[in-house]
C-alpha cells in the first residue's frame, strides 16, 4: 500500500518524492538488464551507457570484446580459432599495425593452445570495468565462463 503525501504537503514536495520513487523502480529495472555499451572504431574508450561510465581498452582487448558482443550466444576458448576471420577483421579495424603478419603474430598469441594470452586478456578487461564501476555493476559488462563452459557477455553494443 503506497503512503500518501500529508494534506499539507507542497506540490514540489509530491513532485520530488514521485521522481524519487521513479528513480528507484528505474534502478530495480536496470539491476536485472544486460549492460549496453558503446564503441567507436579504433577509440581507446568504451562508454557504458547506463553507468555513465567510460573504460579504456588496448587493441586487442577491444578487439576480443567486439568478438563477445558479435557473439552473445559464447564462445569456447578452445574454439577460438574457428573465428580467426572475424579475429582478424576486427583487429585490422582496431590496431595501429599496417603489417598484416604483426597482426597475425599478435592473434595466433591469443589463439594459442594454452590461452595464456586469452585469459590474461579477459582478465585486464574484467579489472578494468571492476575499477571503474564497482564489482556489482562491472557484473553486467564481464566476459564470464557459464556453466556450459562458454565464455560470454551479458552487455549489448548501442549502435
Amino acid at each position: 500500500m503506497q503512503k500518501r503525501p500529508p494534506m499539507n504537503a507542497s506540490p514540489a514536495h509530491i513532485r520530488t518524492r514521485s521522481l524519487v520513487r521513479r528513480m528507484r523502480l528505474l534502478e530495480e529495472e536496470l539491476r536485472g538488464a544486460p549492460g549496453r555499451v558503446k564503441m567507436t572504431w579504433r577509440s581507446a574508450r568504451v562508454q557504458l551507457l547506463v553507468e555513465g561510465a567510460e573504460v579504456t581498452l588496448n587493441p586487442m582487448e577491444r578487439t576480443l570484446y567486439r568478438l563477445f558482443l558479435a557473439h552473445p550466444e559464447g564462445i569456447s576458448a578452445s574454439n577460438l580459432l574457428l573465428h580467426w576471420k572475424e579475429l582478424c577483421e576486427i583487429y585490422a579495424k582496431e590496431s595501429c599495425f599496417d603489417d598484416p603478419a604483426i597482426r597475425e603474430e599478435k592473434l595466433e598469441s591469443l589463439c594459442a593452445e594454452d590461452k595464456k594470452v586469452f585469459y590474461a586478456t579477459v582478465s585486464r578487461i574484467k579489472k578494468k570495468f571492476v575499477t571503474a564501476v564497482g564489482p556489482w555493476r562491472a557484473e553486467a559488462y564481464i566476459i564470464r565462463k557459464n556453466a556450459g563452459g562458454l565464455y560470454c557477455l551479458k552487455a549489448t553494443l548501442f549502435k
